[in-house]
């Protein structure tokens, strides 16, 4: 890792642990307690893109429309649009 993207005023531990992000699911949670509504945290915007991908569906047979909607800062949000440039996803 290059020392110049280390971010000193946050705590590593609550970033590796995600814990802001967790305290939002569990926000949202409260504010959508459907059993149909799939909120997930996950630690990185690839890993977050490849279970959007699976909930589509794995054949074209299962393929299902689906709608994510991203946001944050314009490091995760550039990050995201940076993965998708050229997929038949924007």
């Amino acid at each position: 890792m290059c020392l110049d993207f280390v971010n000193r005023s946050y705590d590593i531990t609550e970033i590796s642990e995600l814990t802001i992000q967790k305290t939002f699911a569990e926000k949202w949670r409260t504010l959508d307690p459907s059993t149909e509504t799939e909120i997930e945290v996950l630690p990185s915007v690839d890993e977050a893109l490849h279970h959007t991908r699976k909930l589509g569906g794995n054949s074209l047979e299962d393929q299902k429309e689906i709608h994510a909607f991203v946001t944050g800062s314009v490091h995760l949000v550039g990050q995201a649009l940076g993965r998708l440039e050229g997929v038949d996803a924007i």
